[in-house]
């Protein structure tokens, strides 16, 4: 598995995520929701961390069934989602597993994974019927 390491400008993504929080990057000049790498808007100004819904909807999806990666071959198959967060950004996460039940346009809620005593990672997951 490849482990993250959280920067200064995302340690407060990364502190949120492990107490199962979706940080992400608001704009309080024009209001607009950022992804949580980006520091200033496109107009310029800079950006606040706000919580998100945790929830959004499945813009797609594949599913690794070969890793060319030696860290992550232990893991085939998993399946990558990007998904639009209610606020607007898109996410790019994964989940273990071989997902043939995902269809994009499907309801996506955030779910929390600690893969080490100091990483969580935030994955998107079909949302409960």
């Amino acid at each position: 598995m490849i482990i993250p390491s959280p920067s200064t400008d995302t340690k407060p993504y990364w502190q949120a995520a492990a107490q199962g929080a979706l940080m992400l990057r608001y704009c309080e000049a024009c209001a607009t929701w950022r992804h949580p790498r980006h520091t200033h808007c496109t107009c310029g100004n800079p950006l606040t961390w706000r919580q998100s819904s945790g929830k959004g909807a499945l813009l797609s999806f594949t599913v690794v069934h070969y890793g060319l990666n030696p860290e992550l071959a232990e893991q085939v198959p998993y399946t990558i989602t990007l998904t639009r967060c209610a606020e607007g950004p898109q996410i790019l996460t994964a989940m273990p597993g071989d997902h043939k039940t995902l269809r994009c346009g499907m309801a996506m809620t955030v779910s929390f994974d600690r893969v080490t005593p100091t990483v969580t990672l935030p994955r998107f997951q079909p949302a409960p019927a």
